[in-house]
């Protein structure tokens, strides 16, 4: 049995904005396991006090740093009798947080630094996000004394109001900003005291999330980082940028150069550096995705999640694409004995194609071209490709012979390596169209036709008829 069980698809979507819903939905179900991670590094922040700290939260690109520090913020938001939050939200994420040690309270600013890399100057878009942050309403509809600093802030830069300004933030673009500030050290006065007004009314601490610094323009990530460190330095502020330090790096030696030393650059900005735990894929693909470990299709693809080390988002754009392709799994379960060429190939092959055309796409084109196995020998040799019965003939058996397993016919004879089977099956389906002759190649149980290789790109290109679009 070597065809994906179960016969009915979902209709659902795969992947997750992260909002703060999708944040919450997900500390709830803990699908990855990284929950006690999260737990961990609130416990962090807690002794980061009496000091102005800056983390860097590492993790590549996709790998749900996002998710991360929002779940991070909705715990210390719960225990923030000051933020604005529905009681029974409250009580459920304070009951999830069961850490003997409580949070302080913590005001939080979440801030995608990405959604304001066309401003000139970092520190508007900032005050302005730390304003707003657990605001009922829209803040010019809620005025206080937090927002009162704020606009003494944009004085220092503009000398207009901050109702008149905020309005247009995110709109608009700040032009010349810089120009027009009056006096650094008013500036700097005024920042303070905007810390001071927005910790007593809403916390006794106060922690900046920055997002997607690695993603901005060069000459912002710069500005940014340096504007901070020399106006936000406060015993009351920890900052945590969540970002994938290998790409801020490529992003500093763009701006000063390639021999520019950038990671003793950076450690002038953060005082610790935390890696994001790996997630459970296992179980993140068995759970959340929907696609299982217990038939051969959906143990190609946790071997090809692994192979390939795709980050979360990128299991979850190649689940998307599996799920696309499935009704044709479940078609599969019907086939008779002439169609074992194409349920072994939808079984073993497909899900290998369909990772490739995301991971690789030179390797991809190598592969599909007949011209490099490598992808399907090194996933299929270790999964339970030896189980296949369709992979041997009626006479033949596996034979282990020190590290080699060998294929040999019932009179003992050595007949193949399972690599060198592996390759013929490829070259049946991949190689040119003219190699045998016929066009038909009988291996093991299997009759390989162009049909075959037809086959295969309508699978691929999910063109096919009965594709699961929704």
């Amino acid at each position: 049995d070597f065809i994906l069980r179960g016969g009915g698809y979902s209709v659902r979507n795969y992947s997750l904005n992260p909002t703060e819903e999708n944040a919450y939905k997900l500390l709830r179900e803990n699908p990855i396991q990284r929950n006690e991670y999260v737990f961990q590094f609130v416990r962090l922040l807690t002794h980061m006090e009496d000091n102005c700290y800056s983390v860097a939260l590492n993790g590549d690109w996709g790998s749900g740093k996002t998710f991360f520090v929002k779940q991070v913020k909705l715990i210390l938001d719960a225990h923030n009798p000051q933020f604005h939050m529905k009681d029974e939200t409250r009580r459920e994420i304070q009951t999830l947080y069961k850490a003997d040690e409580k949070p302080n309270s913590y005001a939080t600013v979440y801030y995608d630094a990405w959604t304001y890399d066309n401003h000139d100057d970092p520190i508007l878009s900032l005050v302005y996000a730390a304003s707003q942050s657990g605001q009922k309403a829209d803040l010019s509809d809620s005025p206080s004394h937090v927002l009162e600093a704020a606009a003494a802030v944009f004085d220092a830069f503009t000398g207009k109001n901050l109702t008149s300004l905020v309005k247009g933030l995110g709109k608009v673009e700040i032009k010349d900003r810089l120009s027009e500030i009056r006096d650094t050290e008013e500036l700097k006065s005024k920042i303070h005291e905007f810390i001071d007004t927005l910790t007593a009314e809403k916390a006794n601490q106060l922690v900046f999330f920055i997002d997607e610094l690695d993603r901005c323009k060069p000459d912002y990530a710069i500005r940014f980082l340096e504007r901070i460190k020399h106006y936000f330095d406060d015993e009351r502020i920890t900052f945590v940028f969540s970002v994938s330090l290998t790409q801020l790096q490529w992003t500093i030696r763009n701006y000063y150069g390639n021999g520019f030393d950038a990671t003793k650059y950076l450690d002038k900005f953060f005082d610790l550096r935390v890696s994001i735990p790996n997630a459970d894929y296992e179980r993140f693909l068995r759970d959340r995705l929907e696609i299982g470990s217990d038939e051969t299709a959906g143990i190609v693809c946790h071997e090809v999640v692994r192979q390939f080390n795709f980050s979360l988002r990128q299991a979850e754009r190649y689940a998307r694409l599996i799920k696309i392709a499935e009704p044709q799994f479940d078609w599969l379960r019907r086939s008779t004995s002439f169609d074992l060429d194409r349920a072994f190939t939808a079984s073993y092959i497909i899900p290998i194609i369909i990772g490739l055309q995301m991971y690789d796409l030179d390797m991809y084109h190598r592969f599909v071209t007949g011209n490099d196995s490598t992808p399907m020998k090194k996933i299929l040799m270790g999964i339970g490709i030896l189980e296949c019965t369709p992979f041997l003939a009626r006479e033949e058996s596996l034979i282990h012979n020190g590290e080699d397993i060998e294929i040999r016919d019932e009179s003992g004879v050595n007949l193949v390596k399972v690599a060198d089977r592996l390759e013929e099956i490829y070259q049946a389906i991949f190689g040119r169209k003219d190699v045998f002759g016929d066009r038909t190649k009988y291996i093991g149980m299997m009759r390989f036709t162009d049909r075959t290789r037809s086959y295969v790109e309508g699978i691929t290109a999910m063109l096919f008829p009965g594709a699961n679009y929704n």
